[in-house]
């Protein structure tokens, strides 16, 4: 069983509790959903690291961002050899190129609406249309932001989350990419549909998360702490200093509404109803998988084949530098001088 499903009933029902309670309780399911998490997240650094053809100690901007990297290896253990032929990367580009090339345009369509309606289908349309087309972080706009979001589910993670949400105090709406990692959720909700509970975590910069939630600059500030080795962080003067908030949705059913709370280890920072049956996340399940939520990357069934052939071609190098060279010793005396 996950180690999120030895939790508490009553740490499952954060979404009934008081707002100090539910931070309280979230905060526990997310260090459970950690160490669930933490086999995907071997898997995601070894995958980057195939791909990319450089070895990453995780996945995520603070491991791109470090210094000389040493070639990566492929397999593990003893099957260990360096990447030489990266059928994996070549698959994944080729995939990519043909499944997310197109750019198809958001529109909404009337049925049986009279001419009100259709005018403003055609202007929120427009205005649909220009979302997509603004810039998404370091993405040029939302289809590019799919492209990546594409490639990550496919080679690396196999599923991938696009967040939509307000922007604080700017007037816009904006996507951010989400790798799952950090992700948990109630697997005994998936047994017939998808889950009604979602939770993440998230290390925030303290002056971006107190921007975002002035009444609570002092509780925000006071929780900062070291951000850990698995996520970027250093030790001694190296050490950056983070706010770990962890979110949990727990979606409408029916006529019930469901709740939101945002907390980090000082208590809550936000908490209010929750009045849509679906997250705030888009998912992207590379290939499903036949019983979990998650889903497999592509290039997994591909992975064994190039292990198996970069291991043979290191066997044929180590043969070809140590095969033994056939040296013939003549006697200077009686070796006549043309063959000397």
């Amino acid at each position: 069983m996950a180690e999120i499903d030895y939790t508490s009933n009553e740490t499952h029902l954060w979404w009934q509790q008081s707002a100090e309670e539910a931070a309280k309780n979230l905060m526990n399911l997310a260090d459970a959903g950690d160490t669930d998490n933490l086999p995907r997240r071997a898997d995601a650094a070894y995958n980057a690291s195939i791909l990319e053809g450089l070895g990453y100690e995780g996945f995520g901007a603070w491991a791109y961002g470090r210094g000389k990297r040493q070639t990566a290896d492929i397999g593990r253990g003893e099957g260990k050899a360096p990447v030489v032929w990266n059928y994996p990367a070549a698959a994944l580009d080729t995939l990519q190129a043909k499944v997310v090339k197109g750019e198809p345009k958001p529109m909404i369509m009337v049925t049986d609406g009279d001419w009100d309606d259709q005018r403003r289908a055609v202007w929120s349309s427009r205005l649909l249309e220009g979302l997509y087309r603004q810039q998404q972080g370091w993405f040029h706009d939302v289809w590019d932001m799919v492209r990546q979001a594409f490639k990550i589910a496919a080679g690396i993670t196999g599923s991938i989350a696009i967040k939509v949400l307000p922007y604080p105090d700017d007037g816009k709406i904006v996507c951010e990419l989400h790798d799952t990692l950090d992700m948990f959720i109630d697997h005994f909700e998936c047994n017939y549909s998808n889950p009604l509970t979602y939770g993440e975590t998230t290390w925030f910069d303290p002056h971006r998360l107190m921007q975002a939630f002035p009444k609570h600059k002092a509780a925000i500030w006071d929780a900062r702490e070291p951000l850990p080795e698995n996520r970027g962080g250093g030790t001694g003067e190296r050490c950056r200093y983070m706010v770990r908030v962890v979110e949990g949705w727990r979606l409408k059913l029916g006529k019930n509404d469901g709740r939101y709370v945002a907390a980090t280890k000082m208590g809550p920072i936000d908490s209010k109803k929750y009045k849509h049956d679906t997250p705030p996340f888009g998912f992207l399940h590379a290939r499903r998988s036949m019983g979990g939520f998650y889903g497999i990357p592509v290039m997994q069934r591909g992975m064994p084949i190039a292990e198996r052939i970069n291991q043979i071609i290191k066997k044929l190098d180590n043969g070809e530098r140590f095969l033994p060279a056939n040296y013939v010793i003549y006697d200077v005396n009686s070796t006549p001088t043309e063959l000397i």
